[in-house]
């Protein structure tokens, strides 16, 4: 056999065979020595087996861009307002869809609590998000208290669809005709006052006013104060600044002085620190983009003088002559979840309240229903165990008990009885009208299961027990803390608490008249429409145990006294206060109200 023969059969078998086995391997490479080999025409008899396609089976990748306009409207729907901007810096087609206002439409109304169907002074929707971006939270968590002692103050922040403008208005009630009555309610001496308030907002003067950043104008860093105009003379202005707050780092949250305070939920968990000896200048309580917090804010307040004066009067703040800022004050805000005062099936008691403090004037609560309340505090626990005694020795005597040493000893909450009495702002009993119980009422305040005895005078008062049920919404905690307060229990503070509305703290019944007729007539037919409102009630209005927090002046020995809650209505509590023979109102706030007003 000779080399030309030998040399085509090894093309014919090895080479061939060589080959095929290559072409079978997920990827093909030819080996060094069959590249270097010229495979001659195989007969026409014969053919090699085809290359196989590996990735054949799978379907071809689609861009975003390729896809069907509807479904690129529908998956941008997923996305916040921050992910348009890379979105339209990626092609013409993306930045197209990412322009739709009807997006920036929906962006804008889930903070605005009213329906807009046009972006009123600004050319599109896209314009009025990016012009109040940052601080679209304020609309849309519409309720702010304050830190400033001790009152505090209650905002209800809104926007402004004719002037494109966020303002905030102060939250402000007006008892109206308010008259005080002594109940003869089964041999004991009840003093009440009428309550039935007019609950509005403050329009004269907005507290807050942002027109947000306009389109031709230098944008403001996010870490400076934004000036807000609240007056236009010119000569003698109070001048208000807004500033964003940077968020509390956890490890501040054991030892920096914080707004709101840890017994207050907030959104997220977001607090920041209240505490400068700067003023909140300095570059740390700037906030960055990624420390903002969008639950809390500060509003700088100070009275600006422009006017000159004369050469030998000298004005804080500047030298001789000139103007000059006086009367500085800054107020930190926060707000709460919506969860925490929107009432529900479940929580029907939830939601922003005002009650009557008789001397002190209406101050505002948030009442709460926890799911997972925390341990209570020491001397309300130690109310509740010795409830409906007290271990107060309200004439001024230190009461004789034991202590331990991890206890706080127990103090008195006022020096003497007509001192706490005194606090309470109740009258002498000949400027009282005396109110008779109602005929036919005696019937229902005959049923006697327990007794609570009266500690002012000696006298026992008895109500109605029909077997308690644990069952929703009578279950669980309710706590009530102040939103504003007064120079004894200031704002941020407890104000009353109910350990369990249920079986445990179940008290009994009542169907008196005074708690469906709380709008001070005394006349026969309001008396029974009352009567007959009652009738519809099951068993009455349901009362339980409850403890109220009192103290001195300046929040000065606070302690708990035992008292007793009265459901009258889903819109209506009453408090009674049996170490005082008094009762006082609450009544619920409606936010809805506020929208339009």
């Amino acid at each position: 056999m000779d080399y030309d023969q030998a040399r085509h059969r090894r093309s014919s078998s090895s080479i061939r065979s060589e080959y095929a086995s290559a072409l079978a391997s997920p990827i093909y490479t030819p080996s060094p020595c069959s590249s270097s080999l010229e495979l001659p025409l195989a007969p026409a008899s014969q053919s090699l087996p085809e290359r196989p396609a590996p990735f054949a089976s799978l379907p071809t990748p689609a861009s975003l861009a390729g896809l069907p306009a509807e479904l690129i409207d529908h998956i941008l729907s997923y996305l916040d307002p921050l992910d348009f901007a890379p979105l339209s810096a990626t092609s013409q087609q993306l930045r197209f869809h990412a322009l739709n206002d009807s997006y920036w439409q929906h962006f804008v109304q889930e903070n605005v609590a009213i329906p807009l169907k046009n972006p009123g002074l600004n050319s599109s929707f896209r314009e009025l998000y990016i012009r109040h971006h940052n601080r679209w939270f304020l609309t849309r968590h519409r309720i702010w208290y304050s830190d400033h002692p001790p009152y505090g103050k209650l905002l209800y922040a809104r926007f402004d669809p004719h002037r494109s403008c966020i303002e905030a208005y102060q939250v402000v009630a007006e008892p109206g005709h308010q008259q005080q009555e002594i109940l003869d309610w089964n041999g004991q001496q009840v003093l009440y006052q009428t309550f039935n308030p007019r609950v509005r907002l403050d329009l004269n003067q907005p507290s807050l006013t942002l027109y947000g950043d306009f389109p031709d104008s230098r944008r403001i860093p996010l870490g400076d104060e934004i000036p807000m105009s609240n007056s236009e003379d010119d000569a003698n202005r109070i001048e208000l600044n807004f500033m964003h707050t940077r968020r509390s780092v956890p490890e501040e949250l054991e030892w920096a002085s914080l707004w709101p305070p840890l017994k207050l939920p907030s959104p997220g968990q977001q607090r920041t620190r209240n505490e400068s000896a700067t003023g909140y200048r300095s570059i740390g309580y700037r906030p960055d983009f990624s420390s903002l917090s969008t639950a809390t804010f500060r509003v700088r307040q100070w009275i600006e003088f422009t006017r000159f004066f004369p050469a030998n009067i000298h004005v804080m703040g500047q030298g001789r002559g000139g103007g000059g800022r006086v009367g500085e004050t800054i107020n930190t805000f926060a707000t709460l979840p919506e969860e925490v005062y929107t009432p529900t099936k479940e929580k029907p008691w939830q939601g922003i309240w005002c009650g009557d403090y008789a001397g002190h004037g209406v101050e505002y609560v948030v009442i709460m229903q926890p799911d997972d309340p925390q341990p209570l505090p020491v001397k309300a626990a130690k109310a509740f165990a010795l409830w409906p005694e007290t271990d107060l020795d309200m004439s001024g005597a230190e009461p004789d008990v034991e202590h331990s040493d991890e206890e706080d000893e127990v103090d008195d909450v006022y020096d003497d009885d007509t001192d706490a009495i005194s606090e309470l702002d109740i009258p002498a009993p000949e400027q009282i009208t005396r109110r008779p119980i109602p005929p036919g009422s005696e019937a229902t305040a005959a049923a006697v299961a327990r007794t609570f005895r009266n500690r002012k005078t000696g006298q026992w008062h008895t109500l109605p027990t029909p077997n308690p049920s644990d069952t929703l919404p009578h279950k669980g905690r309710l706590e009530a803390i102040k939103l504003t307060g007064d120079p004894h229990v200031p704002r941020g503070e407890f104000t009353f608490l109910v350990n369990d509305m249920g079986s445990e703290g179940h008290v009994g019944y009542t169907s008196d008249p005074i708690f469906y007729d709380a709008s001070s007539s005394s006349s026969a037919e309001r008396v029974s429409e009352s009567v007959s409102a009652m009738s519809t009630i099951p068993h009455g209005a349901r009362i339980v145990r409850s403890c109220g927090q009192v103290a001195n002046q300046a929040f000065h020995k606070p302690n708990w006294l035992p008292n007793q809650l009265i459901f009258v209505g889903m819109d209506r509590l009453a408090h009674f206060w049996p170490t005082w023979g008094f009762m006082s109102f609450y009544q619920r706030v409606g936010l809805e109200g506020f929208v339009k007003a």
